[in-house]
């Protein structure tokens, strides 16, 4: 019952508590005020009669708008979501294979030793020189690790090319990369003659390049920001026919390519031998190629994951891969290259890591807003997961008599980016990371303190 002294116009709307329903609370107060006048002449029954009218006229106008937007809701939800898939059975995803393709790819946490014989199942005779059969002094390796930092790959770009034109640059046995990182590492890998194509990727291009903003859509579900059509299109272009069989001629003569991949569903870092595929005679080998390095490059919520086919027992599923940065922003195997070298003094061999960011921490005011903490705290994430598996390469390296080196963008260096990919931001850490190695670049010997 009506609480003494209530109107009734107080229940108008309500859900038989006296709470009132979403659908009528905007259009209470107006209601309340017609039923509470119906005790008053009739002018003013005629005055309430008009506000009724017009009030229905709204209430129906209000109703068609929101069923216009529930609508567009679900069709523009319903396209967002459209990454429909089949994942692989978790009983199974030890048993998945890329068809066509076997042995290209191995758990980035397998045994040492498994990942090791994984990488090295294609690998010819020939990559074993007589010196190392013999078991006689091998001569000096060198292996390169490119690590993740979107735009901040720019720097690790202008140190290669910088190293070409100092003269001093080798030809790495190994080259890994993660992220940036991989899209860098087929140019690194195949030396200075792809020099200005590395320059042009890293100078060249920002944000919108990468492909189209899909704000409306991420807000309903969608995968990403941005659709990955820009950046599609440049893989197409530089990631050619001609570039992916010079990667094959060099993975023949006992070089690795190792990019790494994050497996969303299973949680685990993937990591792809490039020179495997592109060796490889089946038709699609361009295509994974190129599908590899993008889903190492898609930055979670940025950039849609990547989906790739494989089969279990000859039935068809897709694995789900994204950044490989997920997992590890910078990884390295020692013992990735047939004949590694054993402890010696001086060391006859060289881990160089090019950490495309910077080492410590960096002091900035930040706004008291829930987007602009969590940025931040994001942000200061993935550096310290950056510095930690810097600091284990460091004493795996050590531990395998392997002489380390590394490479960071300097803390000095004091520029900001607009965007992710701003072209003036990254066009000034390239020409920094060049100039430093052009002069010689003071390599550290050990992860700061």
């Amino acid at each position: 019952m009506a609480a003494e002294g209530r109107p009734l116009s107080a229940y108008v709307g309500s859900n038989g508590s006296g709470a009132s329903t979403s659908r009528h609370v905007v259009f209470m107060p107006v209601g309340a005020q017609l039923l509470n006048s119906l005790h008053t002449d009739r002018d003013e029954t005629d005055v309430c009669r008009q506000s009724m009218r017009r009030c229905a006229r709204i209430n129906i106008a209000a109703t068609r708008f929101r069923a216009l937007a529930l609508t567009l809701a679900l069709a523009v939800g319903g396209c967002a979501t459209s990454l429909a898939y089949t994942p692989v059975p978790e009983k199974s995803v030890n048993l998945a294979q890329v068809a066509g393709h076997p042995n290209i790819r191995t758990w980035g946490d397998a045994d040492a030793r498994d990942i090791d014989a994984a990488i090295n199942l294609n690998a010819p005779d020939a990559a074993v020189s007589p010196s190392a059969m013999r078991g006689e002094e091998q001569p000096l390796r060198t292996y390169l690790a490119l690590s993740g930092g979107g735009g901040d790959g720019a720097y690790g770009a202008g140190v290669l090319v910088g190293w070409t034109a100092s003269g001093g640059r080798p030809s790495f046995d190994v080259i890994t990369g993660v992220s940036t990182g991989a899209l860098a590492a087929p140019f690194v890998f195949l030396g200075p003659a792809y020099d200005g194509k590395l320059e042009e990727i890293y100078t060249r291009f920002r944000t919108n390049d990468l492909g189209t903003p899909q704000l409306f859509s991420a807000v309903f579900g969608g995968p990403s920001l941005i659709d990955a059509s820009g950046l599609e299109k440049l893989l197409a272009h530089y990631v050619n026919s001609q570039l992916i069989a010079e990667v094959a001629r060099e993975h023949a003569r006992g070089r690795r390519l190792l990019v790494a991949t994050t497996n969303v569903e299973a949680e685990r870092q993937v990591i792809w031998n490039l020179g495997a595929i592109a060796a490889s005679r089946n038709s699609d080998r361009v295509e994974l190629f190129r599908r590899i390095l993008l889903a190492s490059a898609a930055i979670p919520g940025v950039l849609p994951p990547v989906l790739i086919k494989v089969t279990v027992d000859g039935r068809e599923y897709e694995e789900m891969h994204a950044d490989g940065g997920i997992t590890e922003q910078v990884f390295f195997v020692p013992g990735a290259s047939k004949g590694e070298a054993k402890k010696s003094a001086p060391p006859r061999a060289h881990l160089y890591v090019v950490r495309n960011g910077k080492i410590g921490p960096e002091w900035e005011s930040i706004k008291p807003s829930s987007l602009s903490i969590a940025s931040r705290s994001l942000g200061t994430l993935i550096k310290n997961q950056a510095r930690g598996d810097v600091n284990h390469l460091y004493y795996r390296a050590k531990s395998a008599g392997i002489a380390f080196r590394l490479a960071a963008i300097p803390e000095s260096f004091g520029g900001k980016y607009n965007e992710p990919f701003d072209k003036v931001y990254m066009r000034r850490l390239f020409d920094l990371g060049y100039e430093e190695a052009r002069r010689g670049y003071p390599w550290a010997k050990a992860p700061p303190p």
